[in-house]
């Protein structure tokens, strides 16, 4: 069965699965600008914390809204990943 990537939309930007990029066998989540299509952040599994982080590349800024949005995408990202993957 093909694995299907995990897609997020939101307003203004949209999370999406990299599936060749991993972090502690875990993968990272791209932040894509709708308007631009330039990367703004990234999620990924930060093993100190043992939890999804956002990490904002530099030079943006981001709403209360968004960041809303960000919490919103990496509480989807971890109960699918307690799920397994699913």
């Amino acid at each position: 069965m093909p694995v299907v990537a995990t897609n997020y939309e939101y307003k203004f930007f949209r999370v999406t699965e990299c599936p060749h990029v991993w972090r502690r066998g875990l993968p990272e989540y791209s932040v894509i600008n709708n308007k631009s299509s330039k990367q703004i952040g990234v999620i990924y599994w930060y093993h100190p914390w043992r939890q999804f982080v956002f990490y904002p590349e530099i030079d943006t800024v981001w709403s209360d809204d968004c960041l809303t949005n960000i919490k919103d995408a990496i509480k989807k990202i971890s109960v699918r990943h307690k799920k397994g993957g699913q």
